[in-house]
């Protein structure tokens, strides 16, 4: 999806950034599952979290940037100062994850605390956001149709990796 889009237009920088800190979650996620022991899979998991911060703040960017959207650079930059210095700074520490647990398959799910849901919150916004953007333009570009098929099935698969952490 990434190279069709960049090579139509070769505008969207934060569809870029968006794929590299997927293929860092990715690559945390893995790691984290292959982890023998409950110190290093909660390294992984919060730098995991992370890259998720990152992820839900460019989809957004993104979907502004594709659509065209009007939202004004004080927004943006808001926002991008919110995922920046809160959500990636205190998700590599004890505030997010404090520990870890088995559950069901999984040997080393994080515990979590209050403030996961904020994040969850933080995240949810941006990704619904973002999709809706999108949405609402896919008559205008019929690229932009596989755009937001691709992030339904995307941002809904990943989105079944907090599953665990919730208890579910």
């Amino acid at each position: 999806l990434s190279i069709l889009l960049l090579l139509t237009k070769n505008r969207y920088k934060t569809f870029i950034i968006f794929n590299v800190n997927l293929i860092f979650w990715g690559l945390c996620y893995a790691l984290h599952l292959r982890s023998v022991d409950a110190d290093h899979a909660l390294v992984w998991m919060r730098l995991c979290n992370a890259f998720i911060s990152f992820i839900a703040l460019f989809a957004f960017f993104f979907a502004v940037e594709l659509t065209n959207y009007k939202l004004s650079n004080r927004w943006r930059n808001i926002n991008a100062a919110i995922a920046l210095t809160f959500f990636v700074l205190i998700s590599c520490t004890p505030l997010v994850f404090y520990g870890t647990k088995s559950f069901l398959g999984f040997q080393f799910v994080p515990e979590i605390t209050p403030l996961y849901y904020l994040f969850l919150l933080y995240y949810t916004v941006n990704v619904v956001w973002a999709n809706i953007i999108i949405y609402r333009n896919i008559k205008n570009d019929s690229r932009i149709k596989f755009i937001f098929t691709g992030f339904v099935i995307g941002f809904l698969g990943g989105t079944t990796t907090v599953f665990p952490f919730l208890g579910i």
